[in-house]
């Protein structure tokens, strides 16, 4: 059955809660190829392989529908405040015409290249935050353990080489027992599950 709102729109986001809902969303039955016309731009922000997300951007080009990968990183306080970072993959004309639309949701919007670029770099940006947390957790307890006011430890090497977003952000939480998730650990394995079967294909 076709959507309504789909069929109207000449542009449509897609950015489910959970990003492997995202190929069936487009492409499964009663999904967005089904309703959008030719000529419109899917603009998917989820996070899924890059493999399929070439079939999902090759079955659309087969019905004229152009398609940008545009996955975000930041969580849920830069989506609220717009200051998401947006990774994106597609051609430099489709990213030219949407990237108002696009920076009035990130204050970083980066093109990387061809369609798929998007969700590369967002498999490689997870990597790096997933370390950064690991590793940023193990020098503060070394810290302690040692006999070592982890606050100033922080203090000491934040201006320094090992200074990063993740650290800024995740050590004073990690330092005021406040350990409130700011994102599924359930998804963050299953993109770094995304990241191994990019590089195991």
């Amino acid at each position: 059955m076709p959507c309504e709102p789909v069929r109207r729109g000449s542009i449509i986001i897609c950015i489910p809660l959970r990003f492997f809902y995202s190929p069936y969303a487009i492409l499964g039955k009663d999904g967005i190829i089904e309703s959008a016309r030719p000529g419109s731009t899917l603009i998917d922000m989820s996070s899924i392989a890059p493999l399929v997300s070439r079939e999902v951007a090759n079955r659309l080009a087969e019905k004229k529908i152009r398609m940008l990968d545009a996955s975000v990183s930041g969580g849920e306080p830069m989506a609220i405040g717009g200051t998401l970072s947006i990774m994106v993959g597609g051609s430099k004309s489709d990213f030219d015409e949407f990237y108002p639309l696009l920076k009035a949701m990130g204050a970083s919007v980066v093109l990387c290249e061809a369609i798929v670029a998007g969700n590369v770099a967002k498999l490689a940006n997870q990597i790096v935050v997933a370390a950064n947390i690991a590793v940023v957790s193990e020098a503060l307890v070394m810290a302690a353990k040692a006999g070592v006011n982890p606050d100033l430890v922080y203090q000491a090497i934040r201006g320094g080489l090992a200074g990063s977003a993740v650290l800024d952000a995740k050590a004073p939480l990690m330092m005021d027992r406040k350990f409130k998730p700011g994102f599924r650990i359930n998804l963050h394995g299953n993109k770094i599950a995304l990241w191994l079967h990019s590089h195991l294909a």
